[in-house]
């Protein structure tokens, strides 16, 4: 990968990590609390098929990067804390994580 590509991928991922933390505020401040937000959201989710459907699917996709991500990291000899650490990076700041892990991940040690 060449240095233009990644830092489009870092530009990318940034722009999302943006995105995100953006529709957050606004989501926060649509409602009185963040208390009050949590508890309408899980209100529309539970009542809502389509959405537990979607999440559900989500999920099952998140599950098997996780699994895909250990077993990348091990085959480039990362080990412990700098390989779980990228699960935690991942469950903190979704995709931008990811993202960054595939722009600067080592070559596969053979």
């Amino acid at each position: 990968m060449n240095k233009l590509h990644r830092a489009l991928i870092v530009v990318t991922a940034v722009a999302i990590f943006l995105a995100f933390n953006i529709a957050t505020y606004w989501w926060v401040n649509s409602f009185d609390s963040v208390a009050a937000a949590i508890s309408r959201t899980w209100t529309t989710m539970i009542n809502n098929w389509m959405i537990l459907i979607i999440l559900s699917d989500s999920f099952v996709f998140l599950l098997l990067i996780f699994i895909w991500l250990l077993g990348d990291a091990r085959q480039r000899g990362w080990r412990g804390l700098k390989r779980w650490g990228w699960l935690v990076a991942m469950l903190a700041f979704g995709s931008p994580a990811l993202l960054i892990y595939l722009t600067f991940r080592p070559s596969k040690q053979t």
